[in-house]
């Protein structure tokens, strides 16, 4: 696919951001129940005890996938791709689940949009170019294997005698 270097990752931060942000939005669930003037009836009460595992299992999810992601791409992209969304869809989710978008004045809005602009943006100029792409694979000769991999041996020594110095 044409854009593939760029539509991968970003598919793939998004869907972990969706899920993951989960995590922030059961972290606040569970401060409101806490802090509330009712705390000591919510302690005993299984919502709340369902709202700390979905607060854990988010998290985890979302460390899973951010890990995973510095795998799979380039982590100069990948990064603040994930932040990025993480940082949107967490302003969403709270927005609309705490009605937090029900109080904005027409300025607050255009704000709101201008820096979800910015963001978007941001991530857009640090995107993978495809002549970058195909520029990196035709010095390469697109042997396939990662630029620290010339070898082609897993070891990850871009060559010499494996000793990490090239001598």
């Amino acid at each position: 696919l044409p854009f593939d270097a760029t539509a991968r990752p970003v598919a793939y931060a998004m869907l972990s951001a969706i899920l993951g942000t989960q995590s922030t939005l059961q972290a606040k669930c569970l401060s409101e129940l806490l802090v509330s003037p009712d705390a000591g009836a919510a302690l005993a009460d299984v919502f709340t005890y369902l709202t700390l595992a979905g607060f854990l299992l988010g998290t985890a999810f979302w460390l899973y996938r951010m890990n995973r992601a510095l795998a799979l791409f380039e982590p100069l992209f990948i990064i603040p791709l994930l932040q990025v969304n993480f940082i949107l869809f967490a302003i969403v989710s709270g927005g609309i689940y705490f009605q937090e978008f029900s109080y904005f004045r027409p300025l607050n809005t255009a704000g709101f949009l201008c820096g979800v602009s910015l963001l978007v943006l941001g991530i857009f100029l640090l995107s993978p170019k495809m002549a970058d792409d195909a520029n990196r694979r035709s010095m390469s000769g697109d042997s396939g294997f990662s630029s620290g991999d010339a070898n082609g041996d897993g070891s990850g020594n871009g060559g010499g005698n494996g000793s990490g110095n090239g001598s």
